[in-house]
């Protein structure tokens, strides 16, 4: 067998580096294997890869031929459809705001705006609801869920309708050293009383100005005893006793 000539080894060896480039140069936007996709005639092709469509089907002899999706479209697997799906739409009028812009190989993302929450599977969104007095905030609303509520627990209570609210603890009425007038429940505070005196607790606070008439912020908060509400008694009783007998005398005197 005679040797190649060298002429036309370099032709032969030219002629395949054109094929390959040809095959490759402008290679399709396709997945890497097609084992488990096959066409109405049983071809075995390939996939179009996210963000493009099926263009043309493949046959026996060419792949699968793919676009790309068009503005306001997109395919965020591989697939083998002949379109791309819409863009979502985050619809205002339901109460939704766009959280990320989508783009060819993603979806637009979309979230219920402030102050509202999700209903129905997020079908649309609500306004998130307070908490009412007799109750506490137990977990704050976000875009997802409403403000969850529970009671206040025992001795606590809470007058306000609020999205955020704690309930607080009721005044202990024996350990300020006072008697209960009205006992508290879960929509408001305990009223308290000075022991002996028929007298409500802003009136304790007022004869606690009275003894105290300039009390610093540092000065404890001391609530008058019963001796000094005697003693204070006492003493508006005597001078009111001598200042009649005063009178009296002045009187006869005249006389």
């Amino acid at each position: 067998m005679e040797p190649r000539s060298p002429v036309l080894q370099t032709w032969t060896g030219i002629f395949l580096c054109c094929y390959a480039f040809a095959a490759h140069g402008t290679p399709q936007q396709l997945n890497s294997g097609c084992a488990h996709h096959f066409d109405k005639a049983r071809n075995c092709c390939n996939e179009c890869q996210a963000g493009f469509h099926l263009s043309t089907p493949c046959t026996a002899e060419k792949p699968v031929e793919c676009r790309p999706c068009g503005e306001g479209e997109y395919l965020d697997h591989n697939n083998s459809q002949t379109e791309c799906l819409k863009q979502v739409e985050c619809d205002e009028m339901k109460g939704f705001e766009v959280l990320r812009i989508g783009d060819a190989v993603t979806a637009t993302q979309c979230t219920c705006k402030a102050n509202y929450h999700c209903a129905q599977d997020c079908e649309y969104c609500l306004r998130d609801n307070p908490c009412f007095p007799g109750f506490e905030v137990k977990e704050k609303a976000n875009r997802k869920a409403d403000t969850e509520c529970r009671p206040c627990p025992p001795m606590h209570f809470s007058n306000e309708t609020s999205f955020t609210v704690k309930c607080v603890q009721r005044t202990n009425c024996t350990v300020l050293g006072l008697m209960e007038k009205v006992p508290g429940n879960s929509t408001a505070d305990a009223v308290c009383f000075a022991v002996g005196a028929s007298t409500s607790l802003s009136s304790v606070f007022s004869i606690q100005r009275a003894f105290n008439p300039r009390p610093s912020a540092s000065m404890p908060l001391a609530f008058p005893s019963n001796s000094q509400f005697t003693n204070s008694c006492g003493e508006v009783r005597r001078d009111k006793e001598q200042a009649e007998r005063s009178s009296g005398e002045l009187q006869m005197y005249s006389a």
